[in-house]
């Protein structure tokens, strides 16, 4: 098939309402290599009751072309165009103007089951969730890994955000949440950081929802082979992001008097966050003076292995020689502490 052409795929009814049931946003950001893929797998749904934003966030590789050729094929594709500023401010100008009562965002790079939203949106018409979400295939280039999201949504609430706070990918493109979530709530992507913004935004939906609905069934396909995605560049200055979320999502908890609810598992991720820390001596001050209260979670947590938690426990107790004598060691070849 050649780029920006779509067969078979089907023009809005005349008849149908104005105002789509789905709003599928798509960031785009020269992804000429997999966009008709991701495109394709949008439009050819099975549920066609949805209008698809293609945001154009200053792309050179002709990508933003493409986009205007999949508008002139189908009528439910609005294609904005804007300077480059990051996949957030896409994401936040696809939510100002999405005409949907449910929003979906969609990685370029991805594609979809052709089920995904008549599955996602039948459960949400069955049950009063605001948020649905479901599994998803970790794509490796033809070989596949099915991963279950996160734990059963039975538990209730504040168990699953527990669970999704420490156990899951922490992403928003595998479900869809209403519309009215973000609005109500001011909910905006943060633009300050690059890495873990859908999971600041995604812990605030699962709390605002007045119910949580999940589809055991992967119907996501996540890209795994594409070299230039985040997960594929994670950095020191991933790490500060995650750092940077962690931190911001502890405000909200507290600001809402709800972080008792939450104390453990966050504190398990500021320790995951900062764990590097403990492995230079110039920045121990750094990793003492980093929300210190989740230094009493240390010996507990599941998110940093077994050395790493016995060093930030040395620290966190004064024990900076010892610290450094094992860093020293560490260095040595062969040397497995803790193995």
């Amino acid at each position: 098939m050649e780029s920006g052409r779509l067969t078979g795929i089907a023009k809005k009814d005349d008849g149908k309402s104005d105002v789509p049931a789905i709003s599928v946003i798509i960031p785009v950001y020269n992804a000429r290599q997999y966009l008709d893929g991701c495109v394709v797998s949008v439009l050819g749904q099975t549920f066609a009751n949805f209008e698809l934003l293609l945001i154009d966030d200053g792309s050179t590789d002709g990508s933003g072309q493409l986009c205007d050729n999949y508008a002139g094929q189908d009528a439910r594709v609005r294609v904005f165009h804007k300077k480059n500023a990051g996949v957030s401010s896409s994401r936040n100008l696809g939510l100002s103007m999405a005409k949907g009562e449910w929003i979906s965002f969609v990685d370029a790079d991805d594609k979809l089951a052709d089920n995904f939203y008549e599955s996602l949106y039948a459960t949400a018409q069955k049950s009063e969730a605001d948020v649905v979400l479901c599994d998803f295939f970790l794509d490796y280039g033809g070989n596949t890994i099915k991963y279950t999201a996160s734990p059963s949504v039975a538990d209730g609430k504040i168990e699953y955000v527990r669970a999704y706070m420490t156990k899951a990918w922490t992403v928003i493109w595998n479900m869809i949440a209403k519309k009215e979530l973000y609005h109500a709530n001011g909910l905006n992507f943060p633009e300050n950081i690059s890495f873990a913004e859908d999971y600041m935004v995604a812990v605030k939906l699962f709390l605002y929802a007045t119910g949580i609905q999940k589809v055991d069934e992967a119907l996501y396909y996540y890209n795994r082979a594409n070299s230039s995605s985040a997960l594929r560049n994670m950095s020191k200055s991933s790490y500060k992001d995650l750092l940077t979320a962690d931190l911001a999502v502890i405000e909200f908890l507290s600001d809402n008097d709800i972080m008792d609810l939450y104390e453990k598992e966050m504190c398990w991720r500021i320790l995951r966050d900062k764990h590097d820390l403990v492995f230079t001596s110039e920045t121990y001050d750094e990793f003492l003076s980093v929300y210190p209260k989740s230094h009493k979670f240390i010996m507990s947590c599941p998110l940093v292995n077994f050395r790493t938690r016995i060093m930030m426990w040395m620290l966190s107790h004064g024990f900076r020689y010892g610290v450094s004598a094992v860093n020293t060691l560490r260095r040595l070849k062969g040397f497995c502490f803790g193995c």
